[in-house]
């Protein structure tokens, strides 16, 4: 501290005075009393501007030091390697353990899984919701250390059973989780069982299919977050990765199935045979005559329902659907819904309008 002081003393106080008197009191009555006596006097006062520039100008220099390692060094550890090192540390003591990777599926994490209960290999589960870079690195320099010894251990063969289980129960968890989204979100259209739901058969993305000069003007991501009230901005993580998973999924459609659980009774109808329903000239004609034909056909039907592939964050808590509903001339809209799921049950925790006629 009395170091401190004293380069204070030396920007601040004149040459004159001796240093015993450079004391916290002392220090802060004549600056009080310079300062006021500079402020009234233009040309001195730039002296005491010089003085707090270059004060200002050691602080900075100062916090700058200790932010690159200071008293400590300004090496970085690195974690890659430290986990390299445990790793073979304990390999040595014949201990074979797998560690969560901060990117891992959940393919990943249920591969781990069913090798810590069916041969003993001990694993780490890393936290929820756990962003940190030093732990990422670690866990993979630790692995990246493991797995080969794994490998050595229980054989190829073996593990890519294992890989190819983790991804059977992924593919088949997946699809229970598509179809509770599914089902929240026609529930909320109408849960009349005298209603009969008539869905497209294939998902369908509106997005996808518009124009490439038109769908160039829109980005997801933030349609998403500015388009509902009030905005969204900005996204949670876990909601960005189910953007990324939605916009990579609805690159290619897949046939729907007959698994929705809602009161109304739902029937799978094809795009082609939807479109049947107005065919024929003239145009005008044809859009007032086959809705006339389809509600004939289908007398207590909404409309007619499209529905994206779903995109879920890693965790697969989040969900983004896109739903669409024709049900006459001038009577249509889109909507983007995002899922959230709390214990057993998705509910519905935000909706954005596309478009409406």
């Amino acid at each position: 501290m009395s170091a401190l002081l004293n380069v204070i003393g030396s920007l601040f106080l004149p040459r004159n005075i001796p240093k015993s008197l450079v004391s916290k009191l002392v220090v802060r009555q004549y600056i009080r009393r310079r300062c006021s006596r500079e402020l009234a006097t233009p040309i001195r006062s730039k002296h005491l501007a010089i003085s707090f520039s270059a004060l200002t100008a050691l602080t900075c220099g100062l916090g700058i030091w200790l932010l690159n390692g200071g008293f400590f060094g300004s090496e970085r550890i690195n974690y890659y390697a430290e986990g390299q090192n445990d790793a073979r540390a304990e390999l040595a003591t014949g201990q074979l353990r797998m560690k969560d990777g901060a990117a891992d599926s959940i393919t990943d994490r249920r591969y781990r899984e069913i090798l810590e209960n069916a041969h003993g290999i001990a694993y780490d589960k890393l936290l929820p919701k756990s962003d940190q870079k030093e732990l990422a690195e670690y866990n993979c320099g630790y692995n990246d250390v493991m797995e080969p010894a794994i490998e050595k251990q229980l054989g190829y063969s073996i593990l890519d059973h294992v890989r190819k289980n983790a991804a059977h129960e992924f593919q088949e968890t997946t699809e229970i989780a598509e179809y509770e989204v599914y089902s929240t979100v026609l529930a909320e259209i109408e849960q009349n069982a005298r209603v009969v739901f008539v869905i497209g058969s294939e998902t369908w993305d509106r997005l996808s299919n518009l124009d490439p000069e038109v769908y160039s003007r829109f980005e997801l991501e933030t349609l998403v977050e500015e388009q509902n009230i009030p905005p969204l901005f900005p996204l949670s993580q876990s909601r960005r990765e189910a953007v990324e998973d939605y916009k990579t999924k609805n690159e290619n459609p897949v046939k729907l199935k007959a698994k929705f659980e809602v009161k109304p009774e739902c029937l799978l109808l094809s795009d082609r045979a939807f479109h049947t329903f107005f065919s024929g000239p003239p145009v005008y004609k044809s859009i007032m005559d086959g809705w006339q034909k389809y509600y004939k056909r289908y007398p207590t039907s909404r409309g007619y329902i499209r529905l994206s592939r779903i995109g879920f964050n890693r965790e697969m808590t989040e969900a983004l659907i896109y739903v669409e509903l024709d049900c006459g001339e001038l009577c249509a809209y889109g909507r983007f819904k995002l899922l959230s799921k709390e214990g057993d049950r998705w509910s519905i925790k935000n909706s954005i309008q596309f478009y409406a006629s």
